[in-house]
């Protein structure tokens, strides 16, 4: 009775722990894996990038684009969504080194 088909999501990560969006991220890309439909909002795009398939964002004059993660997560497009630089972009989404 109780297996949804869809998930809308609404910035569930939003006030998580670090440790806590990693879990719920974990769970969702499982959730993905074995068919689940979601729908999530998100401002944070390593979030969008973990789980999405697609991704539409609302540009900053209105727009509205639809693309794979690689064409929509881009560092020249989240410079212009978030109205930062491309270096900014670059430096803050490669700080932490392996």
């Amino acid at each position: 009775v109780q297996q949804p088909r869809l998930l809308l999501l609404d910035e569930p990560a939003s006030s998580l722990d670090f440790g806590h969006q990693i879990q719920l991220l974990d769970t969702l890309a499982q959730l993905k894996n074995n068919g689940m439909t979601m729908l999530m909002s998100t401002h944070h795009p390593l979030h969008a990038n973990a789980i999405a398939d697609s991704i539409i964002q609302v540009e900053p004059d209105g727009r509205v684009t639809q693309g794979l993660p690689t064409e929509q997560l881009t560092t020249k497009k989240l410079a212009a969504l978030y109205r930062v630089s491309a270096d900014q972009i670059h430096h803050h989404l490669s700080a932490i080194k392996h």
